[in-house]
């Protein structure tokens, strides 16, 4: 998720051509979008528009898992967040 993946989805874009049509899936660490030398919510939005990139989650905080409480904040608000943003369903998670 970081911002670098932008370069990643420029190339997907030279790639497509006639019925060949990149994709790709980006884990994202929902609390981290913004951040400094991360993707922004315009970018996460711009390319799961686009068809080829698929934005999925990797937890809220990217905790250890097997030792925190709060599962519905680190996995379901990951989700709910991830889908406002791209208006996309969430279906998988990138255990951290």
């Amino acid at each position: 998720m970081y911002g670098n993946n932008l370069n990643a989805f420029a190339i997907f874009q030279k790639l497509k051509y006639g019925s060949f049509k990149p994709s790709g899936t980006i884990f994202v660490i929902s609390d981290f979008i913004g951040r400094s030398n991360r993707l922004l919510k315009s970018d996460l939005k711009m390319m799961a528009d686009s068809g080829m990139i698929s934005i999925q989650s990797h937890t809220a905080t990217h905790p250890d898992l097997t030792e925190i409480e709060n599962y519905a904040y680190e996995l379901k608000g990951s989700k709910d967040n991830n889908q406002k943003i791209t208006g996309k369903p969430v279906i998988a998670l990138a255990y951290p």
